[in-house]
Formats: structure tokens, C-alpha cells, sequence
């Protein structure tokens, strides 16, 4: 039988388990180990401690969040940053995985009281395997779509093509707004890639945010670290549209292995009868699909009405809650959450001659 272990964070791992999780970087930056040390270190959080838990061999991975202020709780290490979570980081197949993260679970003490579970991709983690391993286990579950993620596949495509297939009314806006904006004193759209330009990027991109309708950052030095993070790997590109001598819109975007994810976005209040936004969105659009080399463009989180007008496609992202049958606390909570329904499957597992 292979052991497992639970590691008081990425940083107590041994350096062949975290060479697998770098290893997983195929799978997307929201996966890797420096995604998960750049959420540790610049969105401190003084009520949660992380927590992996890991086979001996790899196999199975997961990076989670842990409190202990009512009894013991486990959640995603993730936060309103991540985009996509996955709790199976391992080598091994997911079914497997999910058994022996379950398996992992029940070996902890003091034991786990409540599990609750976020931002994982329909098509990326079995949340229903998940959710059946832990049912058998005695945990009452409930899953639940968290938000949808609006995407489009686009090998091949170039912008010609992919604005065709706009509604008549954005291809509309984007012309007339593009030839209005560009008339601007001083207009121009610039995109970083590397080095000082993108440096003056993060800038432009900081002060349109503190000038946009947006919400302070709770965290402020985390867009900077994001910057600098993925920069190093050459996988940000920042998007700026000046006019009148100062930036109105700025965009910032991973481009992880032929995929694009629009992480980030903001444009000046006072300038929004210009649609900076929606002119430095096409202009971002074109130069990426005509450069070529992309397969997908996703923007990330949440389904906010305009979403759907840029791009096609819905997947949804979804949650998972889940109380310890075992234990007094997360029977209450199992029953808060699922009611006379849960109370009906415990009772039924728990008769005599039961399997």
C-alpha cells in the first residue's frame, strides 16, 4: 500500500514531490507550485495554514488551506485570484486519486470535521468522482456551480473569421469606436511582452484600475508579484490604450502553452463613452490570432453579461461542500447543508447488513 503524508506546505515537501507539481505546469499556471507560492506569499491570510497532502510516489497531489477555529476545516488553496483549482495534482489517474485523497483524509487527526472545495473546472476535475469516493467514506456532499467560464477554441482562426462571427451590433461598436478612439490627441494601443515595457504596463494597468469603477485591491501587492511571477516565464502580455496624454483602458493577460486567459481588465470611469476597454480588447484579440500559434481564448472568471459577446462558449466551474459524517461537527454541518435528504442515505448506510 502506498503511504501518504500531509506537509505543513510546499515548502516542507520533498524536492521530488515538488518537482511533480512543477511538472503539472501543462496543465495551466493556476496548477504549478509558483502559483500557489505567489497566493502564500502575497495574499497573506492570518486564519488558514497550508496544508498538502501527498503520496509517497506522487501519485496523488493536493494543496489545500486548513483552519481550526470550529473544529477542523480543509478548503481549496484558492482565493477570488484563481481561475481554475484542481484538489488532484498527482500522477495517477483521477479515480485513483480521488480514492487515496479520501483515503488521506481519514488518516488525519485531529480528524476533518468539513471540506469545502472551489473553482474547479467541469472539464479539468471529476467533481462528481470526487464527491461519490467521498459519499462512500461518510461525508454528506453537496455540489454546486460556482460561475461559469466563457471560452472559445480558435486553432486555426485568424480575426477576420473570428469577428465574422460577432454580433452585428460589437463588430459595429469596435469600428466606429477603433476610428474614434484613434482620432484622440496622442491615441495609441500598445502591447508589452518583455522587460521595461512591461514594467510601464503594470504602471499604466495600476493607474487605470485606481481610476476605474473597480474596487481597491485587498491585496495590493499581489497584481505586481502576479506581473513579475509570470514575466519571468515570458507568459504575460499587457495591453494599454493611451489617449490625451494618459492610459483610459489597460488589459492583462497569461498566454500559457497556445492559450489565452484575459485575467484582468480595467478602463478609465470618465472615458467610458470612448470604450477604450472594447477598443484595446479587439486590437489585443487581432494581434493574437493573426500572429497565430493560439487554440483557445478564455476570460476567466464569472459570467458578466458582456463576456458572452466576445466569446462563445460556457463551462461551468464548480464547488463542493462536504461534512464528516464522522464527527459531531461536520454531521451538523452535513445536515445544515443537505437536510432530510442527507439524514435518509446516513440512515440507509448505516442499517444492519448495509454495504
Amino acid at each position: 500500500m502506498i503511504a501518504t503524508a500531509a506537509y505543513a506546505g510546499l515548502s516542507a515537501l520533498p524536492a521530488g514531490l515538488r518537482a511533480l507539481c512543477e511538472a503539472r505546469a501543462a496543465a495551466g499556471p493556476f496548477h504549478t507550485c509558483g502559483w500557489f507560492d505567489l497566493l502564500a506569499a502575497s495574499c497573506p491570510d492570518p486564519d488558514g495554514t497550508q496544508l498538502v497532502l501527498a503520496s509517497s510516489d506522487g501519485g496523488m497531489l493536493s494543496i489545500m488551506r486548513q483552519r481550526r477555529a470550529n473544529g477542523r476545516h480543509l478548503e481549496a488553496f484558492a482565493n477570488f485570484y484563481t481561475c481554475e483549482y484542481s484538489p488532484l495534482l498527482g500522477a495517477m489517474p483521477a479515480d485513483r486519486q480521488a480514492s487515496q485523497l479520501v483515503e488521506c483524509l481519514a488518516t488525519l487527526r485531529p480528524r476533518v470535521d468539513t471540506l469545502h472545495l472551489q473553482n474547479m473546472r467541469a472539464d479539468q476535475v471529476d467533481v462528481p468522482l470526487l464527491a461519490r469516493r467521498l459519499r462512500r467514506a461518510l461525508w454528506g456532499v453537496q455540489v454546486y456551480e460556482q460561475f461559469g467560464n466563457w471560452y472559445e477554441p480558435v486553432t486555426g482562426v485568424d480575426y477576420a473569421r473570428y469577428i465574422s462571427g460577432r454580433d452585428g451590433q460589437l463588430r459595429s461598436t469596435i469600428e466606429r469606436k477603433t476610428r474614434r478612439f484613434l482620432r484622440l490627441p496622442g491615441a495609441s494601443i500598445e502591447i508589452a511582452t518583455a522587460g521595461g515595457d512591461l514594467q510601464r504596463g503594470l504602471a499604466a494597468y495600476l493607474d487605470v484600475h485606481a481610476r476605474s469603477w473597480k474596487e481597491p485591491e485587498p491585496y495590493p501587492d499581489f497584481i505586481p508579484s502576479f506581473v513579475r511571477h509570470f514575466a519571468a516565464s515570458g507568459r504575460v502580455w499587457i495591453g494599454t490604450a493611451h489617449a490625451e496624454g494618459r492610459p483610459l483602458a489597460a488589459q492583462i493577460w497569461l498566454v500559457w502553452d497556445r492559450r489565452i486567459t484575459i485575467a484582468k481588465l480595467a478602463y478609465v470611469d470618465d472615458a467610458k463613452a470612448l470604450s477604450p476597454g472594447t477598443v484595446l480588447s479587439a486590437h489585443m484579440i487581432r494581434a493574437a490570432l493573426d500572429r497565430g500559434g493560439i487554440d483557445e481564448i478564455d476570460l476567466g472568471r464569472g459570467d458578466d453579461p458582456y463576456k458572452r459577446q466576445w466569446l462563445k462558449h460556457r463551462r461551468p466551474v464548480l464547488g463542493l461542500v462536504a461534512g464528516n459524517l464522522r464527527t459531531p461537527r461536520g454531521a451538523l454541518a452535513s445536515a445544515r447543508h443537505l437536510g432530510p435528504q442527507l439524514l435518509k442515505r446516513l440512515a440507509a448506510r448505516l442499517k444492519p447488513g448495509a454495504t
